[in-house]
């Protein structure tokens, strides 16, 4: 006979269904963060090209 009961089991296979939802939840929260990363910085670049072009063009005309 098993040393455990079946609420044990049953405890201890919930237990391992939640981990390995919530290393998946943060395993992609963390691809998400890092990509959310790039983008930011690609947008950071666009967009300190387009303020120099426009004091460029300020000083032009």
């Amino acid at each position: 006979m098993s040393p455990f009961t079946s609420a044990q089991v049953f405890r201890s296979d919930m237990e391992k269904d939640l981990l390995k939802a919530l290393v998946g939840y943060f395993s992609t929260l963390e691809k998400i963060d890092e990509k959310w990363r790039e983008v930011s910085a690609s947008a950071k670049n666009a967009l300190e090209a387009l303020k120099n072009f426009s004091e460029q063009l300020n000083s032009v005309t």
